[in-house]
């Protein structure tokens, strides 16, 4: 049984991770009622980020 692991296998759980991680922050929005956030992932080889839009925020 070979037991090692692919780029594919990482690529599929990174971005397992990220999807994770993107529903949290969005949470995370709705529930502070802010506008926008980023989302930071230092875990790759170089830094990437995603800006996040709240499509629910209500103006003060």
């Amino acid at each position: 049984m070979d037991n090692r692991r692919t780029a594919e296998d990482f690529n599929d759980c990174t971005s397992q991770i990220i999807g994770c991680a993107m529903a949290q922050a969005l949470n995370y929005l709705e529930a502070y009622n802010m506008k926008t956030g980023l989302l930071l992932n230092f875990g790759s080889r170089s830094l990437t980020f995603k800006r996040l839009n709240n499509k629910k925020h209500k103006q003060n």
